[in-house]
């Protein structure tokens, strides 16, 4: 087998066992960053709840100034109407203080609804503190059980990824390199080179003309199947 198309053929192995390697740690990494993205919106809702408790206990304490304020000139006109002249000043007077008791009525109402919103918000919280409590166990059980994953494949990854900067290093130094890595890097998820074995291709399993398997097994070059128009090569490993 030519150079050219020996390190292809290891280029494409490199890159098969990496993706198989990439496959045993199964969807860890995706729960990672799904649970990550799922922790950050609830520490988002907790930090927004607490900004709010705080804006509603700044009203609150509005209020509470008007409330002294109604108390004070509902104390002051009490003790005016006992120093009335005539029934004009009288009824004005009740009318006054039938206006400052409605007003602090209706602050009492608006406290109320503010300690209500306090309230719902407070449980908000202590929900949503559970759900990153539980949300930081699971987040912590995957990332172990990723390392440990990792871990087992981790010297094997840098030798085959040492390896693959070697062997593209070479291939970019062939005539032919440049136009064969711009091929490479455009065939992530659909790769252009694949082996063939019991006289099919592993690509598209295509059963291949007698002529064509005896070609692609002689290993002179690269040959193109002709249903899917990967290219192929022969490994014997792959026919026992």
């Amino acid at each position: 087998m030519e150079i050219q198309t020996q390190l292809i053929v290891d280029l494409h192995k490199i890159d098969k066992r990496l993706n198989q390697i990439e496959e045993g740690k199964g969807d860890l990494p995706s729960q990672i960053q799904e649970l990550q993205d799922k922790l950050n919106s609830f520490k988002e809702i907790v930090t927004q709840s607490n900004d709010d408790v705080q804006d509603l206990e700044k009203e609150k304490n509005n209020y509470s100034v008007n409330i002294e304020e109604f108390k004070a000139k509902l104390e002051k006109y009490n003790n005016q109407i006992f120093q009335v002249k005539n029934n004009e000043e009288y009824d004005a007077l009740l009318v006054e203080i039938d206006y400052i008791k409605n007003q602090n009525q209706e602050i009492l109402d608006k406290i109320n609804q503010i300690d209500q919103k306090i309230t719902d918000n407070q449980e908000t919280k202590k929900n949503t503190e559970e759900n990153i409590e539980s949300s930081e166990s699971n987040l912590a059980k995957a990332q172990d059980e990723l390392k440990v994953a990792s871990e087992s494949s981790a010297k094997e990854e840098q030798e085959l990824a040492s390896k693959k900067t070697k062997i593209l290093s070479q291939i970019a130094d062939s005539l032919t390199g440049e136009s064969f890595l711009a091929k490479y890097k455009d065939s992530s998820s659909n790769p252009i080179v694949e082996s063939m074995s019991r006289g099919s291709c592993n690509n598209c399993y295509s059963a291949l003309p007698a002529q064509l398997v005896f070609d692609i097994q002689k290993g002179e070059k690269l040959i193109p199947c002709p249903a899917c128009g990967i290219y192929l090569y022969y490994d014997e490993n792959e026919e026992e």
